[in-house]
Formats: structure tokens, sequence, C-alpha cells
């Protein structure tokens, strides 16, 4: 039976396991950091993983790399650093060690054995002194010039150990008197009698500890300043399969994954087909004009529709719910214009949508609806290069229109949700009220800035980022 006290030991081993156990990513986090690196779509990817699990399967190492990577930067300290390699990651580096990390991290990898070995050598009679960092700060200027040319061999450590410790006002000796001290207590020899051979050795064992992990601290900071490069080179010993992923999302990272479906829809709404256009058109299709389109309506969620009416559950409560329309358009941010010159030869002109945006907000207006106030400008939000959000709701007693227009990765998008505003709903329903026609309405609708963003950060996240060349 445990007792009270081999229950606590048990319970802060067991969590400080817990804090620092690093587990394989999962499915989400493998879409999240190809779609970071790749700039294809989070859809894109979920659907080749999806129809191609062992693509999936190849690449998720090199996420979990990725992660050891983060996990070695984020380490607050050395002691930190060392649970983080006991505890979590021994046999993934073990794994990974040939044939996903790169090389800039075999310093680390190398200081990490000779810390652990010297650690092993004095684990209870080490304690930090408050003046670390200031010795630590002189052995990494005594280190940086042989550390740019790669040098770390043992007489570059050494050289940079005894600058950092024989410096004025240091304190090392006297912190390595008072661990000498409390090592020959520990074993029980005799000041008097221990002898200079294994009084060299005990100082020996201590300076190793200190050096390697002065050592350690530096190689930490060298990978939390090369961290870029390092990633980019675990991506590139994976360039193969990145390839066979971006060959698999060719088509489903094609403007035709950029639209709305079912589970995109803002809470309280579901997509059904506008009752203005034909039912087809929920679907994303090519126009003739070389741009896709998409049309659909928000309809309430949880309410029964009968003969275009909502009703509550209880059956009683009827639904305003005024007619809407969402219409997005996508097309290439560049078009080309063919036509004929006044010798009839064929000729090509050059229209940059990105221009006219940039003009439009310049102007603060929109050329997409010449009635439509400037609300805002977009650049910056949800990875957009440039584009603005704009309301047309000038005319009372019927249907107002947002817009948003941007610019993302080579696409122009415009996006359109006309509906009644709540205001506007509000005095329809009093007019209605007044001359008997209703009693019991509840209000809803589509019509706000905040479901218009939404929409907007949709779409931009489907398109994602710039493809990488690997």
């Amino acid at each position: 039976m445990l007792t009270k006290a081999t229950s606590i030991v048990l319970a802060v081993l067991l969590l400080t396991i817990t804090i620092y156990a690093i587990d394989p990513p999962d499915k989400e986090t493998v879409i999240e950091e190809v779609s970071r690196f790749t700039g294809l779509s989070r859809d894109a990817l979920s659907m080749v993983f999806d129809e191609s699990p062992k693509l999936l399967d190849d690449i998720d190492d090199t996420v979990f790399a990725i992660q050891i990577v983060d996990k070695f930067c984020e380490a607050r300290d050395t002691e930190a650093l060392v649970d983080l390699y006991d505890y979590a990651l021994g046999k993934a580096l073990d794994k990974m060690k040939d044939q996903l990390l790169p090389s800039a991290l075999n310093g680390l990898l190398t200081a990490f054995s000779f810390y652990q070995a010297s650690l092993e050598a004095i684990r209870d009679y080490y304690f930090i002194p408050r003046f670390e960092e200031r010795i630590y700060r002189e052995y990494k200027k005594a280190r940086s010039e042989d550390l740019q040319r790669g040098d770390t061999s043992y007489e570059s450590k050494q050289t940079a150990f005894s600058r950092a410790t024989t410096q004025r006002n240091s304190g090392y000796y006297v912190v390595r008197d008072q661990m000498f001290a409390r090592m020959i207590k520990a074993k029980g020899y005799n000041p008097e009698l221990i002898g200079e051979k294994l009084e060299r050795d005990l100082h020996r064992k201590i300076d190793a500890f200190w050096l390697d992990r002065l050592e350690l601290q530096l190689q930490q900071e060298v990978i939390r300043n090369q961290r870029e490069q390092i990633v980019s080179a675990i991506w590139k010993k994976s360039a193969g399969r990145l390839k066979a992923i971006q060959a698999g999302a060719g088509q489903a990272s094609g403007p035709g994954g950029f639209f709305f479906t079912g589970k995109d829809m803002p809470d309280g709404w579901r997509m059904s087909v506008s009752e203005r256009t034909r039912p087809e058109e929920i679907n994303p299709h090519l126009r003739q004009d070389g741009a896709w389109q998409q049309i659909f309506t928000f309809k309430p969620a949880g309410f029964q529709e009968k003969n275009g009416r909502f009703y509550a559950a209880d059956g009683k409560t009827i639904l305003t719910f005024m007619h809407n329309r969402v219409r997005v358009i996508i097309e290439p941010e560049i078009r080309i214009l063919r036509h004929k010159d006044m010798y009839n030869r064929d000729r090509e002109t050059r229209f940059s949508f990105k221009a006219r945006v940039e003009e439009d907000i310049r102007n603060r207006r929109s050329s997409h609806n010449s009635n439509a106030r400037f609300v805002r400008g977009l650049p910056g939000q949800f990875g957009i290069e440039t584009g603005y959000l704009a309301l047309d709701d000038k005319l009372p007693g019927r249907a107002h229109e947002y817009v948003a227009v941007f610019i993302k990765n080579g696409w122009h998008v415009t996006i359109e949700l006309s509906a009644y505003s709540m205001r506007e709903l509000e005095r329809l329903v009093q007019k209605a009220r007044a001359s008997g026609r209703i009693d019991n309405y509840v209000m809803k609708t589509p019509f706000s800035e905040q479901v218009m963003l939404s929409m907007v950060r949709t779409v931009a996240g489907k398109i994602g980022l710039p493809k990488r060349s690997l």
C-alpha cells in the first residue's frame, strides 16, 4: 500500500512527465503546418489527406520534427531543456536524427550528451548561483568567433570557459569550492586525507559540469537564432513528400475550392439555394468571362420552414425572414483582354484588378457598387494584400448591400450580401402590425458587418498563402 509521502512523489513525477510530454501531431496540426509552409488551403489539404492517408503518414514525422525544434527554442532554461530531452524527446530524436533533423542541430545534441554525462557525476551536489548569467555572457563572448567557424572542439570551449571563470569578481571558484565541500562530505571523505589526485578529479568533474552547461545554453541560443533556417532545412528533406501533396491538391486548391460549403455558415444560419436564381448556382461554377461564381441564401437554423415562413419549435412564433442573397465572385487578379486594333490585328491588354482596388481605397469609393459608401480597408486582415468593405444603405424600404472586395494570392474576390437590416425589419414589422396583418414576429437577419467579415475570413482562409517552390 502506498504511503502518503510516496503518493505525493509519484504525483509530482507524473505531473512533470505530463508537462514535458510531446505527442505526435494530430491531423489538424499537420494540416495547419503544411498549409503555413506550402500556401495550400486547409480545405484542399484535408481533402487530399482523406483521399490519400499515406501522404498524411509520410509527412507527420516532418511536422513532429518541427515541433521538437520549437520545444528546444521555447525551453525557459537549462533544466527545462534536460527535462524535455529526458521525458519527451529521447526516442523521437533517435528516430529522426539521421532522416529528418538537419546538421545544424548537431551542436545542440552533442552539448546535450556531454552535459548529461557531467550532470550524472554531480547531480546531488550542484546548485545554480545568481551570477551564472554574467559568466555565460563572458563565455558566449569568448566562443563567438570560433562558433561562427563551426568550431565545437574541446580546446575552444575550454579557452572560453577559462576566460569566463577567471575574470575579475567572477565568483566561480567560491562556488566550485562550495560544491567540492558538498561532494566530499556526501561521499564521507576526510578533507585532510583526500589527496591531490582525488581533489583534481573532483575539481575536473565540477569544471566539466559548468563548461558543458554553458555550452548547452549557448547552443540553445544558436538554435533560437537559426530557427527559420532549421525549419526550412527540415521541410527540404521532405521535398519529395510535399511535391506529392501539392500534386494531389492541384484540383482541390483551385478556385473551386475557395467557396462556401454548409459547414462555413455563421452561427444560427444554414446555407440554401437562392429563391431568385437557379438552384444549381449554389455550387461554384465557371462563367463565360472566366470568373468563378456562387450564389446562395441564408436561412435560419433551428426553425421549421413551411410555405416560405419559419416557425419556432412550439409552432406558434413566426419568424420574419425577408429575402437575402449572397454572391461570391473569384477571378484571377490579372485579366487579359483580347481585341483587334485599327488594322484588325490581334492585341492583348493587361488589366489589373489590384490596381483598381487600390485606387478605390485611395478615393474611398467602390467601383463595384457606385452607391456604396466606403466602410473600412481590409489590408493585413486574414492575410489580405489589399481590399475594402463598402455599404449601400441609402434607400429605405429595400434590401441593403454589403460589398467586400479584396486581393489575395493572385485572386480578386468580391463578396456581396444583400438583405434587410435590422432597422428596416423593425420598420416593416411595425407597419405590418399597424395594419393588423401580424401579431407575433421574431426578427432575424444575417445583415451585419460581423457576418460579412466572417465570410471574408472564410474565403481568405481557403485561398491560403502563396505556394512555395520546392
